[in-house]
């Protein structure tokens, strides 16, 4: 869990805000040239960060996280003395000396790089399975009711380890520093293995009080996220990270305007469940595939945009399993709205 304890400080440059991310492995020099670059100052510059309340601090890895709202101010002060027909010169220098290895390069090695890129084309348009742009009509049917693909021993096992892993996971405290990144529309997934990610939609659901709100047991929260987990499926983009992503964006918008005071906790949970599961099952072609291709979907939806529909079922048949029905405390009419609002 060491991807959790990223270190977060907020920067004021000029009249823009600047999130600079560095962790215990960060040196005091790549911090200062991080700034650097982002300020788009000169290496010979100085650097000078202000606190909130206006103190110069020194700049190193043990600087004290902020919020947003109160960022450090960077000064950069340009040394006068700077030989720029130097810098120049040395410019000019360099790109001489790329111009000599440029022609260097032998025209039967461009010839040999130039064949290597037509073999890579040629076995890319005869892979059986590019589903990403559409050179493949997938044969899966679609069974309502049985939304679950048929999956591999190997992804079995996947999902097992993800299972596994988010359970003792889930044992362990988000630290602060993690909370108020998740919040950030910077927020940076790649960081976090599944599993993991598993773990920060948990933390959503408490941090927006959800849990208490609508009464959800811890162990029917986890299955819940679990089976919206295993509902998505290896394509390239409409997978599970990217129902994380779009969740993640979600959960950063609320917080940023506080939506929660200007709207009901029964619209707060139907923002987060409609994004958690607005690709559910997705096979990786769109609407337009599904109806030229006659797929079951287009059929049983009369073309009336069918992955939407579908997703939407598929939703809300992982609300109907028992121990994995987070809406359970809500009356008829709770209910009745809230599916109104994810439809």
């Amino acid at each position: 869990m060491s991807n959790l304890h990223a270190k977060l400080v907020y920067v004021r440059i000029d009249n823009r805000i600047e999130c600079i991310e560095f962790d215990a492995n960060t040196s005091t020099e790549d911090l200062k040239e991080t700034l650097r670059s982002a300020a788009e100052a000169n290496h010979t510059d100085i650097l000078k960060l202000y606190n909130h309340k206006g103190n110069l601090v020194a700049i190193n890895t043990s600087l004290p996280v902020n919020i947003s709202s109160e960022p450090y101010r960077l000064q950069v002060i340009v040394k006068n003395i700077v030989d720029y027909n130097n810098e120049l010169k040395d410019l000019i220098d360099r790109i001489e000396n790329l111009e000599i290895q440029l022609n260097s390069l032998s025209s039967q090695r461009v010839e040999d790089l130039y064949s290597k890129v037509k073999n890579l084309c040629s076995k890319l348009e005869n892979i059986d399975h590019l589903s990403f742009i559409g050179l493949f009509k997938d044969t899966r049917l679609y069974t309502l009711g049985n939304f679950k693909n048929t999956k591999n021993e190997t992804k079995n096992e996947k999902i097992q380890n993800v299972y596994e892993k988010f359970k003792s996971y889930s044992m362990v405290r988000v630290d602060d520093e993690t909370r108020q990144f998740l919040r950030s529309p910077n927020f940076d997934n790649w960081k976090f293995e599944d599993a993991e990610l598993l773990v920060l939609l948990q933390q959503i659901f408490i941090d927006l009080e959800l849990i208490t709100k609508f009464s959800i047991k811890m162990e029917t929260l986890q299955s819940y996220l679990f089976d919206i987990y295993s509902n998505y499926n290896d394509v390239p983009y409409h997978n599970f990270r990217h129902a994380f992503v779009v969740t993640q964006m979600m959960y950063s918008l609320i917080w940023s305007i506080k939506l929660f005071d200007l709207v009901e906790p029964l619209e707060i949970l139907a923002l987060i469940v409609s994004a958690l599961s607005h690709d559910l099952d997705h096979d990786g072609f769109n609407n337009t595939f599904q109806i030229n291709a006659k797929t079951h979907l287009a059929m049983i939806y009369s073309d009336k945009s069918p992955l939407e529909m579908y997703h939407c079922a598929v939703a809300f048949h992982i609300l109907n399993k028992p121990e994995s029905n987070i809406l359970s405390g809500l009356d008829k009419e709770s209910f009745k709205i809230f599916r109104e609002y994810v439809k």
